[in-house]
């Protein structure tokens, strides 16, 4: 949604000076009481989704809160509740036209990982404490 508050960052992360290059992003709205599921897709004309997901691997492999999950898994709200984890999903799907999309699945508890988790993260990194100090 190009409404979304958190469009302009998520291109502005992902340095996107491409124009035939563009993101979907689409937080999914339900009766939950903890969590967030979000939906981003990004639609392009290369067929390198194994290295996309190397790219994932490499950069969050010393984060000990984000996991990206095997082929064929999509990651579920109930799995991180009460953690200050991140799971993420990574799929390739063709469109009619021969357009090929990443679609990428996430999921973490909002109430956790959100702000407050971030912020003692963050609190224990500065004072040289285990990160995942106090944190599930």
């Amino acid at each position: 949604m190009r409404s979304h508050r958190h469009y302009p960052e998520i291109l502005q992360t992902l340095n996107i000076g491409n124009p035939d290059l563009d993101v979907l992003f689409i937080p999914h709205l339900s009766s939950m009481i903890r969590g967030i599921y979000s939906t981003i897709y990004v639609k392009h004309k290369y067929n390198e989704i194994e290295r996309v997901k190397e790219i994932y691997a490499e950069f969050y492999k010393k984060s000990p809160f984000v996991e990206i999950m095997d082929n064929g898994s999509f990651p579920k709200v109930s799995e991180i509740a009460m953690t200050n984890k991140c799971c993420i999903s990574l799929h390739q799907v063709e469109s009619d036209d021969g357009d090929i999309n990443l679609v990428i699945f996430s999921v973490l508890d909002n109430l956790i990982k959100g702000a407050s988790g971030q912020a003692v993260q963050n609190m224990n990194i500065m004072f040289d404490i285990d990160e995942k100090q106090s944190l599930a």
